[in-house]
């Protein structure tokens, strides 16, 4: 159900004439979101929930209890 509601908001949106985003600025996009994270020797990935505030990872990523650092696609610590 959820794919049939998923290909009509699709199609009316291309036949209303609507443009979504180019291929690079929706990449580029959600890669922007997404952070490494490292605890000891443990690397995984997380998601930024807002701009410096808070991330969002698995239980099993910081489940170590160490201090994790987080990288993002900048460089940025």
């Amino acid at each position: 159900m959820v794919l049939f509601y998923s290909l009509l908001i699709a199609g009316l949106a291309w036949a209303s004439g609507v443009e979504g985003p180019t291929k690079a600025e929706f990449n580029s996009s959600w890669l922007d979101e997404v952070v490494l994270i490292v605890t000891g020797s443990t690397m995984c990935a997380g998601s930024l929930l807002s701009p410096g505030d808070q991330v969002l990872t698995s239980y099993h990523c910081v489940a170590s209890g160490g201090r994790p650092s987080v990288r993002l696609q900048d460089g940025r610590a």
